[in-house]
């Protein structure tokens, strides 16, 4: 049994690795530019192990694309249902899952890139049986419905909202993912240090950061919700 149970556990890390390696590699090489042998090399296997665990490439998209939807879903949704147990309103729940689904992003760049930016799933053929994605939206249309059902949000049609949210919260979270705090301050700085500094993902939310989502997120809730529809002021403790 001991036998057993190691070997699981070693074919599980493996397994881990592959992906792990397949993730990075997908994102900054692009889908067209992998293949099975290049992440081999990768992670010091040959092409051959790599195909004990996944029949092709197309296998390995099929697989990160369930996990990182799965978690990013799971992330929104249980922050949702923990707002509504301790009383928070729909504009507050609307507000405070827009921060996380931003917050998310900036934290996980590489999750939120083969998501959103790289589109592997169609440049894959990927063929998911659940989609997380259309789930993510499909949760967000049910919150903004119900914002408009009590008269929270202003009369727009509920798609025009969901979209227009939609797409400020990937043009924020794309931004502040390569977001240079340093602007201003480069011609300070030797060449080769410049190109180092803003080539690099910050994926950390400094309180600059920080202050940026929290004022166009603001802002944008302002534009939507009725005149004078209070938001919370600080992060709830959950």
């Amino acid at each position: 049994m001991k036998h057993h149970a190691r070997r699981e556990r070693d074919n599980e890390q493996l397994r881990s690795k592959i992906m792990d390696a397949a993730r990075t590699l997908f994102v900054t090489e692009g889908y067209a530019h992998v293949s099975m042998r290049k992440i081999a090399d990768r992670i010091e296997y040959s092409p051959t192990t790599i195909y004990h665990y996944f029949a092709n490439k197309e296998a390995i998209v099929q697989e990160l694309l369930r996990e990182v939807y799965s978690q990013f879903f799971t992330v929104l949704t249980k922050q949702a249902n923990q707002l509504e147990e301790h009383g928070y309103d729909i504009p507050a729940r609307l507000f405070l899952v827009s921060k996380t689904y931003v917050e998310y992003g900036i934290m996980h760049p590489d999750h939120y890139d083969i998501m959103f930016i790289s589109n592997l799933e169609s440049v894959s053929n990927a063929e998911l049986d659940v989609n997380d994605r259309l789930n993510g939206y499909t949760f967000l249309h049910e919150a903004v419905q119900i914002a408009i059902d009590q008269q929270y949000i202003v009369d727009v049609e509920a798609d025009i909202i969901v979209r227009s949210l939609w797409a400020m919260l990937h043009g924020l979270t794309t931004t502040l993912s390569s977001f240079s705090e340093r602007i201003g301050q480069e011609q300070d700085e030797p060449q080769t240090q410049q190109k180092d500094t803003l080539s690099k993902k910050d994926n950390s939310i400094s309180p600059y950061k920080q202050h940026i989502i929290d004022f166009t997120l603001r802002h944008y809730m302002k534009s939507i919700l009725q005149p004078g529809t209070p938001l919370p002021e600080s992060d709830p403790e959950l």
